[in-house]
């Protein structure tokens, strides 16, 4: 086998080998996961790495809850929405730590902006700067989420702390979900 081949055979298998950890599904589990700032080894049950930012889901074993975490690569602010795969109508969260003042806020998504909720849903919250990463964990109700099998999730992340600040990065996706 030449050289030409033999890459072209390593490119297919390596993306064959890809293939189950882009489709993989969220299932419920019994293990809760601590929104603390920390994000720990097998802590959630369902992990994407994108863009040097790394978004971890977890189902509660009776289906009810979401748990979610986002470790942003930069010391501003972080964000998570669920509902839709742009800002527009996502609900999100948006988390920053700056020097130990933290600030969390529940918002939803109008076109290419967000606004505070009224109606808060959070059950747990945390957000946590740490060697240049932010982090953000937190949990809601999964009912208004889980549509159709599938979960839409956005997450973004800035350099500064303001949330008025533009991202610097984004990622969306649909995540399908496996409920009991």
């Amino acid at each position: 086998m030449n050289r030409k081949n033999l890459l072209l055979s390593f490119a297919v298998l390596s993306g064959l080998c890809a293939l189950p950890l882009a489709a993989q599904t969220l299932t419920s589990s019994p293990d809760v996961p601590a929104a603390d700032g920390i994000v720990e080894t097998g802590e959630y049950t369902w992990k994407t790495e994108q863009k040097d930012a790394a978004l971890s889901l977890s189902l509660s074993a009776d289906g009810t809850t979401i748990y979610a975490a986002l470790e942003a690569p930069e010391t501003g602010w972080a964000a998570v929405g669920l509902g839709t795969r742009g800002m527009n109508g996502a609900f999100m969260v948006l988390g920053s730590d700056d020097g130990g003042k933290t600030e969390i806020s529940e918002q939803t998504g109008k076109g290419f902006s967000h606004k505070p909720n009224a109606e808060k849903i959070l059950q747990s919250e945390a957000v946590k700067e740490n060697g240049g990463k932010t982090v953000l964990e937190f949990s809601v109700p999964a009912a208004k989420f889980i549509k159709n099998g599938k979960l839409d999730v956005i997450a973004a992340w800035s350099k500064k702390d303001s949330f008025s600040s533009k991202h610097t990065k984004h990622i969306s996706l649909s995540v399908p979900v496996q409920t009991k």
